[in-house]
């Protein structure tokens, strides 16, 4: 018999990060970042932050630079 221990509940909050890499983008990076904030307090999740990044070239693996994925993950 196989023994299965429940999971303490983990508590859901949401970072959400828009990027952009051309200037002229900014305006549907806010709005599509704005868009995914709705779609989060939909769910019920409370979003700790928010941030819109511009970057010069894009990451490959975090598609935002490494400073900034840093930086968001000692939030």
């Amino acid at each position: 018999m196989i023994d299965i221990k429940e999971k303490e509940k983990m508590v859901e909050r949401a970072l959400l990060v828009g990027a952009y890499t051309d200037t002229n983008g900014r305006p549907e990076a806010t709005s599509l970042l704005e868009e995914l904030e709705e779609l989060v307090k939909t769910l019920g999740i409370p979003i700790m932050d928010r941030l819109l990044v511009y970057h010069r070239e894009q990451h490959a693996r975090l598609l935002i630079g490494t400073g900034k994925a840093d930086e968001s993950s000692n939030a």
